[in-house]
């Protein structure tokens, strides 16, 4: 399976897997109520001819892989092929495959791990584990996968975020890792403005809260990892930095700011009180809830 061949998938196929139906065809023509939008009156047609799909209530047009970012509503194109893959039952094009390679955890041996597996989020004890943490489903699904693997004799499972190399991050209840490579994570949509993140947690609670939406977003998945960063942010008018209000983040914060000096905008205060954003995003969810339950 090649990136072409996965792009020729009939979107009529595609979409009935999603469990959309048109509402009438004639010939090439097929007439959808929008597949990632409220609406009454069908104006999404497929043009089975051309491989095209035309929102007339939008006036967005695309193939395949831009309608997976429409439901996924992600820009990332490895996201949307992974989406499509996934979908239709297809493996993935093969330089796209996440490789065979050893988990690495803190203060676990890298050896006792084996047999790593990435699958789509679909675990209700992680989605539940993301959703203590404030992080709906919707949230969840379109951003991480899940990582199966071995230690011992025992089989293990956790959520996954992918950074740009290829490795993953990895946390459930009991256990913070990576699969390495280690590496930062982007998202990114040419915005003049990038947002920078410890840990995908963060970038996720960030998502919930309405933070950065069209922005650019820079995941550190490790302060140690600021190096890697710093050549990615030469080019942004504005950085904010949404970092743990702790020694590790106030010293990550003043060396970005010793090289980007006044572009560098220190976000924390918004979560003043609290470790990190997600701890806000926890607290602030279980205020509500008890004000919504009295």
């Amino acid at each position: 399976m090649d990136i072409e061949t996965m792009r020729n998938i009939p979107l009529e196929d595609f979409l009935a897997r999603l469990g959309h139906a048109p509402i009438r065809h004639k010939g090439a023509e097929f007439w959808y109520r929008s597949p990632y939008r409220d609406e009454k009156t069908a104006s999404f047609k497929v043009d089975t001819a051309k491989q095209l799909w035309y929102d007339f209530g939008t006036g967005k047009v695309g193939d395949i892989f831009t309608l997976a970012g429409e439901l996924l509503r992600s820009d990332d194109f490895i996201s949307q092929v992974e989406y499509v893959s996934e979908v239709s039952g297809l493996p993935l094009p093969e330089a796209l495959k996440p490789a065979a390679c050893p988990v690495s955890g803190y203060g676990r041996d890298e050896s006792g791990f084996r047999d790593v597996e990435i699958r789509p989020l679909q675990s209700a004890a992680l989605l539940g584990y993301l959703e203590s943490r404030g992080i709906c489903r919707g949230t969840a699904v379109r951003t991480c996968h899940e990582a199966w693997y071995t230690t011992g004799s025992k089989k293990y499972f956790a959520v996954a975020f992918r950074n740009r190399s290829g490795g993953y991050e990895l946390r459930n209840s009991f256990f913070k890792g990576s699969i390495s490579p280690k590496d930062v994570s982007l998202v990114l949509s040419g915005s003049p403005v990038c947002n920078v993140y410890e840990g995908f947690i963060d970038y996720l609670s960030a998502k919930e809260l309405g933070i950065g939406a069209g922005e650019d977003h820079i995941i550190l998945n490790s302060v140690a990892n600021v190096g890697r960063a710093m050549p990615l942010l030469e080019n942004y008018a504005e950085i904010r930095c949404w970092l743990d209000n702790d020694d590790a983040g106030s010293r990550t914060l003043e060396r970005l700011r010793s090289v980007y000096g006044d572009d560098i905008r220190d976000m924390s205060a918004m979560y003043s009180g609290h470790k990190d954003m997600n701890e806000y995003l926890t607290d602030k969810n279980n205020i509500e809830h008890d004000r919504d339950t009295k």
